[in-house]
């Protein structure tokens, strides 16, 4: 009997909450006028799970650009509460839990000259994890006679999860001499993960890209942007250097502190970095059995499997774009993001419908501060996948000549998480005296549709490379509706 442990999504949930809340103008600042764009950073700070529930407690950090009352790009910036609970009762206090956060619209009302309302809809979802442990039967030397179903596939068994909390603090120069007023937007991704595997620890390693947009007190609109290393040791017993490993990362805190004294802006984060590390194990499993000279009765069950822990694919959609500017003076940055819109599933296909949103902030000669343009670019393609197919913009270029933006990058699609496979497993066999032994040297059978020769050779009691020899089948063993076959017993 061999043991395995199974990892997999045990539930997966999505919650849509809606957050209001007022600003007020500070006294230093100068009145409303008009609002032109409003971004959000979102986390969870504690993330409490027990046995059929979690609370989830986080930061909405918001960042408000308007034009004032004289005609000047201000920015507002903002912190309040995220909370969430799930409750279910399949939830228990070994799972662990992943989550996405998604502004899905949002809504800035001026009330009067010092005063918003802000309302904010989000998408979370939740992925909830889990392991079991499941026995594969692989001795059947009590059983006479026994002819096998079975196949050598490769399992990813479990070995362990952890996690640990990587925290970073760093310096973001700003340019030259500016003095910050207010941070418009801030944006930080997570590149080039990699581990490395040493006794019970594995070495998590990535590159924390940060940019953030400001305000200067002169009224102009700057970028600052830098990639800095975020590495932590978790502890994992047993973990050997050929076993493979999973990491994901989630943001437990962020906090920006300008010091126009020395011109940067001091960032602090707090990432914690969930490892999940398997060994891969060669495994014969016997999906179905039968014996020339008894009754068998099998307890089977089906179990969801993990084939593959790489989640992506080599499939993606090029997008180059030219975006017409109005008399621009200065591209300060591009944003994009791509979205699954239609997934229509076909013979294992996945037919995609989508979009990728490009947002250009940038200074105009005749309008004054901040100027956003947004475009929307369709896309379809097809993946070999019956699972959800998520998808990520990536390798963002632009260049501006005269007023005609060429923005260029590329929508990689992939599956969600992880490949999954369905497998039958024969866990128990009862043997039992034959109840009905029909004597007979030979049968002429019609092949019946969606027979398989198992079918057959179960049905009849014979050994498959018996019917194989004598009608001289060739592989693959395509059976035809209606054609006869011959079985000798």
């Amino acid at each position: 009997m061999e043991k395995i442990n199974i990892y997999r999504k045990k539930l997966c949930k999505t919650n849509e909450i809606e957050l209001k809340q007022d600003l007020i103008v500070p006294d230093s600042k100068q009145d409303l006028f008009q609002i032109i764009d409003g971004n959000f950073y979102c986390y969870f700070s504690k993330i409490e799970i027990e046995n059929g529930k979690i609370t989830l407690s986080g930061n909405v950090d918001s960042y408000i650009s308007y034009i004032s009352s004289n005609e000047e790009t201000l920015g507002l910036q903002a912190s309040f509460n995220l909370n969430d609970v799930l409750e279910n009762n399949n939830i228990n206090d070994k799972m662990n839990v992943e989550y996405n956060i998604k502004v899905v619209k949002y809504d800035i009302k001026i009330i009067n000259e010092r005063k918003i309302s802000l309302t904010i809809n989000l998408k979370i979802t939740y992925e909830l994890y889990g392991s079991d442990t499941i026995e594969i039967l692989n001795d059947f030397s009590e059983i006479e006679d026994v002819q096998l179903d079975s196949k050598t596939i490769k399992l990813n068994s479990l070995i362990g999860v952890n996690s640990n909390i990587a925290s970073l603090k760093e310096e973001l120069k700003v340019n030259g001499t500016d003095i910050i007023s207010g941070i418009l937007k801030v944006d930080t991704n997570i590149l080039n993960k990699e581990v490395k595997i040493s006794y019970n620890k594995v070495l998590s390693k990535a590159d924390l890209m940060v940019k953030i947009l400001y305000l200067t007190k002169d009224g102009r609109i700057e970028k600052a942007e830098e990639s800095f290393p975020l590495m932590s040791f978790i502890d994992l017993e047993n973990i050997k250097e050929e076993n493979i490993c999973s990491t994901c990362y989630q943001v437990r805190n962020i906090l920006l502190k300008i010091d126009n004294d020395e011109n940067l802006i001091t960032i602090q984060m707090e990432y914690e970095i969930i490892c999940k590390a398997f060994e891969v194990k060669e495994q014969e499993v016997v999906s179905d059995l039968y014996s020339l000279k008894y009754d068998t009765e099998l307890d089977k069950k089906e179990f969801e499997i993990i084939d593959d822990i790489s989640t992506k694919s080599d499939k993606s959609v090029d997008i180059n774009e030219k975006i017409e500017l109005e008399s621009v003076r200065k591209v300060i940055d591009v944003f994009g993001k791509s979205k699954i819109l239609k997934n229509n599933i076909s013979k294992d296909i996945s037919n995609l419908e989508g979009e990728v949103e490009l947002k250009v902030y940038y200074e105009s000669e005749t309008k004054i501060g901040l100027n956003i343009k947004t475009v929307t670019i369709p896309f379809i393609a097809k993946i070999d996948s019956q699972e959800e197919v998520l998808s990520e913009f990536e390798d963002l270029e632009y260049d501006l000549n005269e007023n005609v933006l060429i923005v260029k990058g590329k929508v990689v699609i992939y599956e969600d998480e992880v490949k999954k496979n369905k497998i039958n497993v024969v866990q128990k066999v009862t043997k039992k005296e034959l109840t009905n032994s029909d004597d007979y040297s030979m049968v002429v059978y019609s092949i019946k549709k969606n027979d398989t020769l198992w079918d057959i050779s179960k049905k009849f009691r014979v050994k498959k490379e018996n019917i194989i020899t004598l009608n001289e089948l060739e592989e693959p063993y395509n059976l035809k509706f209606g054609e006869k076959m011959y079985i000798i017993r």
